[in-house]
């Protein structure tokens, strides 16, 4: 299963949760339709203090998010 973002973001303030049980998965699909961003390898979300990558992608299925903590 997927982890949940209470525990992978401990030490991150994300205010983009819409749920306290949304998972990696849903905010960053919600934040790609939200922006209009096509789902794909490579694809990124940003986020004020982080952004979120698609690294690996199986049958169509997001496999693996990337979490970019250093923006500039």
């Amino acid at each position: 299963g997927f982890m949940r973002p209470a525990s992978v973001f401990s030490f991150i303030q994300l205010s983009n949760f819409r749920d306290k049980d949304d998972t990696l998965l849903d905010v960053m699909l919600h934040k790609m339709h939200e922006d209009g961003t096509e789902i794909g390898t490579g694809a990124c979300v940003y986020f004020s203090d982080l952004g979120l990558r698609v690294a690996k992608m199986r049958e169509g299925k997001i496999t693996r998010i990337e979490v970019i903590r250093s923006i500039h």
